[in-house]
């Protein structure tokens, strides 16, 4: 991690030298890490938990907007996030064990000091995702005779990914700690995750919200660039998308978000969040 914050923000003639020296670090402790997964215990919970809290933080800073030029697909941010739930895992399997050790107060959310803005955006972004999520329930109740099963079955993945993307906010400003975010990548279903590599509407909508979500409460280095990258890259899926009913709702929601008047100093939200067209949006600069 050393190496890859002075590739970001060392002498420019020498990042290249620290991040092919943070790769090779992360990739050789990856090949030992990998298989340990199958067999977690006692005794080595603890280095694994370690360990896997440094994955989420190495995979959004190497993989980052900022560090690689080519622009990045759906499929290759779900890889990022894939990572994240393996180190999610090694706390499924040995919480017990990692309770009773010193790490124990990594596996709670504190309240975090004087980072008030963090409720503040959180509780704006909470609003707006619910607001839509029961505009979206409203419209689905009145198609219901339309629908197909296979149709239903997207539909319950996606309403689970927006209420834990709810929950998740709602921790987040209650806690007033921004970190807690990231568990949202680990506590969705997988086939939410299949469904976004698959272009679905709504799905990567809740792409766009939890970048936004990133954009305004964490402050992190290696997130540095990621919320606004992940909103761009739902905005460019859902306009090549073909002008379907889903796509067309998708857009809408889209457009509450990317014109959301949300004060990026204490995360007020005015009453009708929608800017004027002579306003400018937060998050149509690419």
């Amino acid at each position: 991690m050393s190496a890859l914050h002075l590739s970001h923000y060392g002498p420019r003639e020498r990042r290249q030298l620290y991040t092919e020296a943070a790769m090779t670090h992360n990739n050789t402790a990856l090949a030992l890490y990998s298989p340990l997964l199958n067999r977690v215990n006692p005794e080595n919970c603890h280095a694994l938990f370690a360990f896997s809290c440094f994955v989420p933080m190495f995979a959004f800073a190497a993989h980052g907007p900022n560090v690689e030029s080519k622009s990045h697909s759906v499929s290759e941010v779900i890889e990022v996030f894939k990572l994240i739930r393996g180190a999610a895992f090694v706390v499924t399997q040995a919480r017990p064990w990692i309770a009773s050790g010193g790490m124990s107060r990594l596996l709670t959310v504190e309240r975090m000091r004087e980072r008030r803005s963090v409720r503040h955006h959180a509780t704006a972004i909470y609003h707006l995702l619910h607001r839509l999520h029961e505009e979206q329930q409203q419209q689905q109740q009145r198609q219901r005779g339309l629908d197909s099963s296979s149709y239903r079955s997207a539909n319950s993945v996606v309403v689970h990914a927006t209420e834990s993307l709810l929950n998740v906010l709602q921790m987040c400003a209650d806690n007033e700690n921004g970190s807690v975010l990231l568990r949202w990548t680990a506590i969705v279903q997988s086939t939410f995750l299949d469904s976004l590599t698959q272009d679905e509407p709504m799905g990567l909508v809740l792409l766009g919200y939890f970048g936004a979500a990133i954009d305004f409460i964490i402050d992190n280095w290696w997130m540095d660039g990621w919320g606004r990258y992940l909103i761009n890259l739902v905005s460019d899926r859902l306009r090549a998308g073909a002008d379907s009913q889903e796509v067309v709702w998708a857009r809408y929601a889209m457009h509450q978000l990317e014109s959301s008047n949300i004060d990026k100093t204490n995360g007020t939200l005015e009453a009708d969040e929608i800017r004027s067209h002579s306003g400018q949006p937060l998050f149509t600069e690419h």
